[in-house]
């Protein structure tokens, strides 16, 4: 179902429409400096500077950011919990995430670090998924299972047919970028028929269910001192990667979405952030 370029032009895709669904009421270079966290592959960070004259775009992963910095853009590798200490007390008109917040096991931390890093007048833009895609990923978890299996069987009677199969089996044992995990072995009955794994850093699919609703992120947002200035509506996906623009438009149309936006601003004291000003 998710072969690796299939899948890279899927999410690339998604973030295209995020980028456009965000900015659209903003003109070109809006933004001074801009912060990117979770930048991933650093994709979606040529698309966003567009709106800023710097950017500085961020992941944990030096695997997957492997960028070379370019007129504008810079990339760095960095803990989204520590933030701030990258910075030396560097301020940013804006600060922007996709799909990174789910996977921090301290968000608090996150968000009064990214505090820290602001003005009053900064933009802090949070994208996270949404109930409705945490049940797109439960359920459809099966169905794509068996297509896969499928599609696995046809394959393997095809190429031995020919006389040209290849035996496979250690590929699929192994964890993919994950390096600091062990082979798997064999599953047993039990592990076959187990449900999908949690995206995040939930321990189970209903803990994550609760934490994706806009409540659960609203009254986190506030108890670290943030104002919440919209939330809009992303793209409906599934996490499988199913290219199917049609069914998607129509859901959207519905009023489904697979992640909700957050415009945030700081709350930050006139006194404080004055002396800030002061010494950066």
């Amino acid at each position: 179902m998710k072969s690796k370029n299939k899948w890279q032009n899927y999410i690339h895709q998604m973030r295209k429409r995020e980028i456009d669904i965000i900015f659209k009421a903003y003109p070109d270079k809006h933004f001074k400096s801009a912060l990117e966290m979770g930048a991933g592959d650093g994709f979606q960070s040529k698309l966003l500077f567009r709106y800023t004259k710097r950017l500085i775009s961020t992941d944990f992963d030096p695997n997957r950011l492997r960028q070379q910095d370019q007129d504008g853009i810079q990339y760095k590798i960095c803990d989204a919990e520590l933030i701030d200490t990258y910075f030396n007390g560097e301020t940013f008109d804006l600060i922007f995430s996709s799909n990174l917040f789910e996977h921090l096991p301290n968000v608090d931390n996150a968000l009064l670090r990214i505090k820290s890093i602001t003005q009053p007048d900064s933009l802090v833009v949070l994208i996270m998924p949404s109930p409705f895609w945490a049940l797109c990923h439960f359920f459809l978890y099966y169905p794509v299972k068996i297509y896969d299996f499928g599609k696995k069987r046809f394959r393997k009677i095809e190429k031995k047919s020919n006389k040209i199969y290849k035996a496979k089996v250690l590929s699929s044992l192994n964890r993919g970028n994950n390096l600091k995990a062990l082979p798997l072995t064999r599953p047993g009955f039990l592990n076959k028929i187990r449900w999908p794994q949690p995206h995040g850093v939930s321990n189970t699919n209903f803990e994550e269910l609760i934490k994706f609703r806009k409540k659960f992120w609203c009254a986190k947002f506030k108890s670290n001192g943030f104002k919440i200035i919209d939330i809009k509506k992303g793209p409906v996906m599934s996490g499988y990667g199913f290219q199917l623009d049609r069914i998607r438009a129509v859901l959207e149309r519905l009023g489904f979405a697979g992640e909700y936006i957050y415009y945030l601003s700081p709350i930050i004291p006139r006194s404080l952030s004055t002396a800030t000003k002061k010494k950066v």
